[in-house]
């Protein structure tokens, strides 16, 4: 129970510390989240040639202006996926970049084929050897249409990225509508870029010959808003969650209501009473935005292993996204996964137990599972949890949840 402020947004961050690369001058950023998955992304800027710096108050500033490597180095590639932006990036800047398969949390198949199929679309050719992807410029239309089999995120911000500058025009189709690729439009946009049809599935970028120096506020992650509102269902709990993104969570807030739970929403808050026992939902599947996204379904699951009756979880994005069930059936819950569906057996009693995260949301799911167990849990595995969430044992115990974290034997 309490009042929790939520961090900036780790999906909006990585590409826009990516797009600094465009940028030959500075970028600030300010109320990043200080989580490892932005020091990564930082060490490749800086790999690249660039320098940044850290403030305090949660700002990074970044200064491009000496960049000069096109390598994407593996050894920081191999750490995290959000590494693949560098090459939109690094093309846009400097027409030609090499980069190393990238890295990240094991959910499921995540190839870069369509990356490099739009890059080639663009008018590069790539070369392979070894792992490593060089990218180099060949025949540039002026004008260019791509049609995107799918709504990739990814795909849709390198393209943005590998176009900002010069002097084509592009023209993607079926382009993700993600809140972060609005974001990272518009963080281009006060840069100097010419994007039409932010926040749309069609998008036309016109290249622009310089970007200039911008200073951008970060917008507060709707993942880790979605997680402690299920930390809250899964307690029953009563939190208000400060600076939220209200207007990025309506499917979230829909099931939060058939869950049970009494909503008050304002602005840029949003206070959510738990019932005593959630009610079951029957089903629910992941989805592009706006539908359930995927980053929650595992924090999800807990809060639906003690709801009042059975439900059915379809998982629609990863075919890998169910990592987490055999460590919460060690916990007590009865979870049966039958290929992209999880059947969740409700009025289970969690037990504490050690438990071992293997990805990012996941993690937190165990987590979850922790504060609502009889019990004394233990999770380990907690450095892809940081990945994602600043400081979860800071913000639970704001909420009054009892957790610590142990390093090297010691609590803090």
């Amino acid at each position: 129970m309490g009042q929790v402020e939520i961090q900036g947004s780790k999906n909006a961050v990585l590409p826009m510390i990516a797009a600094a690369v465009l940028v030959n001058g500075t970028v600030c950023l300010k109320g990043c989240p200080q989580i490892s998955d932005i020091d990564d992304m930082i060490k490749l800027f800086e790999a690249l040639g660039g320098r940044v710096v850290r403030k305090a108050n949660r700002d990074i500033v970044l200064d491009g202006k000496d960049i000069h490597s096109v390598k994407v180095e593996r050894e920081y590639a191999g750490k995290i996926r959000a590494s693949i932006l560098y090459l939109g990036a690094i093309l846009g800047r400097m027409g030609e970049a090499m980069v190393a398969k990238p890295g990240g949390c094991v959910i499921g198949k995540r190839p870069i084929d369509q990356h490099i199929f739009q890059m080639k679309n663009l008018g590069y050719r790539v070369d392979e050897k070894s792992g490593e992807y060089y990218f180099y410029s060949e025949k540039r239309e002026s004008n260019v249409t791509l049609q995107l089999p799918y709504s990739s995120v990814g795909v849709t911000e390198n393209i943005i990225l590998a176009s900002v500058l010069g002097n084509q025009t592009v023209c993607v189709r079926n382009a993700a509508i993600e809140p972060e690729i609005r974001s990272l439009c518009l963080f281009l946009k006060k840069a100097g870029a010419l994007i039409e049809g932010i926040g749309t599935s069609e998008l036309m970028i016109h290249g622009v010959h310089r970007l200039k120096d911008v200073v951008f506020e970060v917008p507060a992650d709707r993942i880790v808003a979605g997680t402690y509102a299920f930390a809250a269902m899964s307690t029953g709990g009563v939190i208000e969650l400060c600076h939220v993104p209200v207007n990025e969570l309506e499917c979230v807030m829909k099931l939060l209501l058939r869950l049970g739970a009494i909503l008050d929403i304002r602005e840029d808050s949003l206070t959510i009473v738990a019932p005593k026992v959630c009610n079951r939902i029957g089903y629910v599947e992941t989805g592009i935005y706006p539908g359930f996204p995927t980053d929650l379904q595992s924090p999800l699951l807990p809060v639906l292993c003690m709801a009042d009756g059975n439900s059915v979880v379809c998982e629609k994005i990863f075919e890998n996204r169910f990592g987490v069930v055999d460590e919460l059936n060690k916990m007590g819950a009865k979870i049966s996964v039958n290929g992209t569906k999880a059947t969740v057996f409700g009025k289970s009693r969690l037990t504490g137990a050690s438990v071992l995260a293997k990805e990012l949301r996941g993690g937190a799911a165990l987590i979850i599972a922790g504060l609502s167990a009889r019990g004394e849990s233990q999770v380990s595995g907690i450095s892809y949890i940081e990945r994602g969430y600043e400081d979860i044992v800071r913000d639970l115990r704001f909420l009054g949840a009892d957790i610590e974290k142990i390093t090297n034997g010691e609590t803090f």
